[in-house]
């Protein structure tokens, strides 16, 4: 299905950070900041119909406003606190309709335009609520999988977040309740799942961030471009992965959480991203959906070694495995 102009792209951004103050208007570049990047991006992608920024009424946000007005994009001001309501009253003031709606990370500046186009596509066509990684035991870079929320979906974490967590990163109550919406599940690429660091938290990934765009202007390739980048050129990700992140899948949620949503996966419609070009036999009818064939449940990638896939059945705990060449008798 069409998905161009579908998207509405809000920015939740705010010069206040505990560990990098002022971080989101930093400079990745003699021209560019960090914001700037992430625009542009943004930009790229064919189903963004439009852009708002969502920041605070601190006055020390005022610079922010400034940042925006130059650059000709709408800008809400709101809540510092309650990030919900903030974006919710951003979304309804300069939205056009558009369907779905895409919360921006601006510390977050290098998004893959390619995956939120294949996403907003993916879920318009199946009238999904949202679509999420079919992960492996972590997240995949930042930037990879994006997916956007239907405007459904947006209206129930505005109207059922009540946690502090939940205000402050929106997002987190729909996690918690996914059972109730209807969504996919997408087997992303390998290459998108790396150790390398994308988010701007500390000066540390800033002068990462500087050192990718002085080697091969790396904010305006794909994301796919910087990771194989970064796979020939290893060392340079020694920079920041000592870093640890504060909030992730596997920081903001408890094991219970995390275990019943893959309870939740089974029976779920998966896509899978490059089975053909991994195994090169399957058919392009099993490409879309593969379930296990014992019986029905979701297939959960365990590990890749050397290209082999491995799979288990959520529900069943059937393993699978397809090699990436074929074994030696």
């Amino acid at each position: 299905m069409n998905s161009e102009g579908k998207v509405l792209a809000v920015l939740n951004t705010r010069i206040g950070s505990d560990r990098f103050p002022g971080k989101v208007l930093s400079m990745i570049s003699p021209d560019w900041t960090i914001t700037d990047q992430t625009i542009w991006r943004l930009q790229q992608a064919k189903s963004v119909g439009s852009i708002v920024m969502a920041i605070t009424k601190n006055s020390r946000d005022d610079v922010l406003e400034d940042f925006a007005k130059q650059r000709d994009i709408p800008c809400h001001r709101g809540s510092e606190h309650n990030v919900v309501e903030r974006m919710w009253d951003a979304a309804h003031k300069y939205g056009n309709g558009e369907p779905l709606i895409y919360r921006v990370m601006a510390d977050q500046p290098y998004m893959d335009w390619e995956a939120l186009d294949r996403s907003a596509a993916l879920m318009l066509e199946n009238t999904w609520d949202t679509l999420l990684p079919l992960a492996f035991s972590e997240d995949p870079v930042y930037g990879a999988g994006v997916a956007p929320w239907s405007y459904k979906a947006f209206q129930a974490i505005r109207e059922h977040s009540a946690l502090p967590d939940e205000l402050e990163h929106v997002g987190m109550w729909l996690r918690r309740n996914i059972f109730q919406f209807n969504y996919g599940l997408i087997d992303l690429p390998h290459w998108c799942y790396r150790p390398y660091r994308f988010e701007l938290d500390t000066p540390t990934d800033l002068k990462f961030f500087q050192e990718l765009q002085t080697s091969f202007n790396a904010g305006s390739s794909s994301l796919r471009t910087i990771v194989r980048y970064l796979d020939r050129n290893p060392r340079m990700t020694e920079t920041n992965a000592h870093i640890k992140e504060k909030t992730g899948t596997y920081t903001s949620y408890n094991a219970a959480e995390i275990k019943q949503w893959h309870k939740d996966y089974a029976g779920r419609p998966i896509v899978w991203s490059d089975m053909l070009g991994m195994i090169g036999s399957i058919d392009a009818v099993k490409q879309s959906q593969y379930k296990c064939p014992k019986c029905g449940g979701a297939l959960i990638a365990l590990n890749i070694v050397r290209g082999d896939l491995e799979l288990e059945c959520i529900h069943c705990s059937h393993r699978k495995k397809y090699y990436s060449s074929k074994p030696k008798r």
